[in-house]
């Protein structure tokens, strides 16, 4: 199940479907190539790719399913099928996108990119009270960045992990973080604006290893931790809603919480909206909402995200990622139509052809509709 193959020629990996994304890098960093994963390294390969696969070089080699050639599935009925381009072309956009919906995937076939082992490294903290004008700043930057940069702001406070200074461990802060797919060297010239928006409190920019990358993920979001992460795109960073993200961050009920800007752009934009089941390519950021809280009051922080998610939607966030749903939505939210969009009655339509009975339903999950 968690089996990994590589063909460095070919520039190909067989990916089984209880691998992590560690797991995949592990391997594919010996012969210094990657393709898309999530951004931390204990995410599973499945629920991350299928809902898109947003990770950090997805600004030059896209998403985790524009990496993906091809799956091995098996339907509800027990039937055994193969999908890529040229083989049940429908079933194969579906699940770029379309989360478990429609078959259990037994086997993943992987595009390889030259990426690392070593990587420009992008980590600075900005002073708190410094936020607007910070991620004013960044917004700039990110716009003019090369696709080579992908890049995350995250308004919340200082985490206590290893690398952090005692005293600055739980500061009000905006950190920026990210990272250049090429040259170690040229990315952090590439990368050298961001750590000069303002003094920070600290910087921790440096070339490191990709795998590393994502391992610093996994401390930031331990196992065992509670999380209830809700998400929506918007196209541009207004100062209402700079002003917003502030705001909702300064109210959390838990100092572990924080607002995340997600830059997006580079090849996601270089497909059509309609050529996978995945249909936000156009929007310049990705916002969530992170409530993440080790004790205290579970229904003060889910309710937390959830009027995040609000407050941003009025400022005109639309849409949202599979993998950052929050969890018990209220009764007034569609949260298959937010993440499938334009692209859901055509889902609806492929779900009632591989899986009528809507037997996989733990998901986001599409009903099944005759054409």
């Amino acid at each position: 199940m968690n089996s990994v193959r590589v063909d460095p020629r070919r520039k190909i990996a067989q990916v089984g479907p209880g691998c992590r994304a560690r797991d995949v890098l592990q391997e594919t960093q010996h012969h210094e190539l990657a393709t898309p994963t999530g951004s931390a390294g204990d995410v599973g390969i499945p629920g991350s790719t299928l809902g898109g696969g947003i990770g950090w070089i997805r600004r030059k080699h896209g998403l985790g399913i524009d990496a993906l050639r091809s799956v091995d599935l098996v339907t509800p009925e027990g039937e055994l099928v193969y999908a890529s381009p040229e083989r049940n072309a429908d079933l194969f956009w579906a699940v770029r996108g379309g989360g478990g919906n429609f078959s259990v995937v037994t086997n993943f076939e992987f595009d390889l990119y030259e990426v690392g082992p070593i990587v420009g490294g992008l980590g600075v903290f900005y002073p708190g009270d410094e936020a607007a004008a910070v991620l004013a700043a960044y917004d700039e930057l990110a716009s003019d960045a090369p696709e080579e940069v992908t890049t995350l702001a995250l308004k919340g406070h200082v985490p206590d992990l290893p690398p952090m200074p005692d005293d600055l461990v739980g500061e009000d802060a905006v950190a920026i973080l990210g990272c250049y797919a090429g040259d170690p060297e040229a990315g952090m010239d590439a990368l050298q604006p961001f750590r000069e928006i303002s003094e920070p409190l600290l910087d921790m920019s440096e070339p490191m290893p990709y795998l590393q990358l994502h391992e610093l993920g996994t401390m930031m979001f331990p196992e065992g931790r509670n999380y209830s992460h809700r998400s929506c795109y918007v196209d541009e960073l207004s100062e209402e809603l700079i002003d917003a993200i502030i705001a909702h961050a300064d109210e959390a009920p838990s100092p572990l919480a924080g607002v995340g800007v997600w830059q997006l752009g580079g090849a996601i934009g270089d497909v059509e909206p309609d050529a996978t089941a995945y249909p936000h390519r156009d929007a310049a950021y990705m916002l969530t909402v992170e409530a993440n809280w080790d004790e205290g009051d579970d229904d003060a922080n889910i309710e937390w995200a959830r009027d995040g998610d609000d407050r941003f939607r009025r400022l005109g966030g639309y849409g949202a990622y599979g993998g950052f749903t929050g969890v018990e939505p209220r009764a007034d939210e569609d949260v298959t139509e937010r993440v499938y969009g334009d692209n859901s009655d055509r889902l609806a339509a492929i779900k009632a052809r591989y899986d009528a009975s809507n037997a996989l339903e733990r998901n986001v999950n599409v009903t099944p509709v005759d054409d």
